[in-house]
């Protein structure tokens, strides 16, 4: 009993630590519930989403009466990890363009630089501001970067996160693409699986 008295600031310390790790436990566990829900997405109907051009003009996607398959790359210019997962993007695009069945847009949550940006990474695709909406909630467009594919309207496959791990597999799989991997990553943002907001 008396070495309690002697030790209780350790004691107290030590439960402290438990309490805390037990609490950042949890905090992990919801973090990433949202990226292995991606798939939770595919089947989702879908009939447009509302976008503005680069240059600001408020438009639609239709998702219903497309000829192939579109596939979104979600993305925006100040992401550390859409940075980092830039080769991968464009052998994606390469792949796409060369296989001629489905289409590539890009969609930036920032209009703000998206233009330069375009320009400076060289991008070859249709690229969008993505309009905050129901329907861009319904189709969990909020982790960059992110791509999800949609044919005539149905939701086919989604992944969250920069191309790496289990993504790169399955993304290479998909489109029979080469992905030539991650370039360092400057300032990641602590996150789950690669993901920034």
């Amino acid at each position: 009993m008396s070495w309690f008295k002697d030790h209780r600031i350790l004691v107290a310390a030590l439960l402290l630590s438990i309490g805390m790790n037990f609490a950042l436990g949890l905090k992990i566990h919801r973090l990433q519930a949202p990226i292995k829900s991606a798939h939770s997405i595919v089947g989702m109907k879908v009939a447009s989403l509302p976008v503005m051009t680069v240059d600001g003009k408020a438009t639609a996607i239709d998702l219903v009466h497309q000829a192939k398959p579109i596939v979104f790359y979600v993305f925006n210019p100040a992401c550390p990890w859409c940075a980092a997962n830039i080769e991968n993007l464009r052998a994606l695009s390469k792949a796409i363009a060369s296989h001629g069945t489905e289409q590539l847009i890009g969609l930036s949550f920032q209009k703000n630089g998206l233009a330069e940006y375009v320009a400076k990474e060289k991008l070859d695709f249709p690229v969008y501001v993505v309009q905050i909406s129901p329907v861009q909630a319904q189709m969990r467009l909020g982790s960059t970067p992110g791509t999800v594919v949609i044919s005539k309207g149905t939701i086919l496959e989604a992944w969250d996160g920069a191309y790496m791990g289990d993504n790169v597999l399955q993304i290479s799989r998909y489109f029979h693409v080469k992905l030539p991997g991650l370039l360092p990553v400057s300032h990641p943002v602590p996150s789950a699986a690669g993901q920034t907001q």
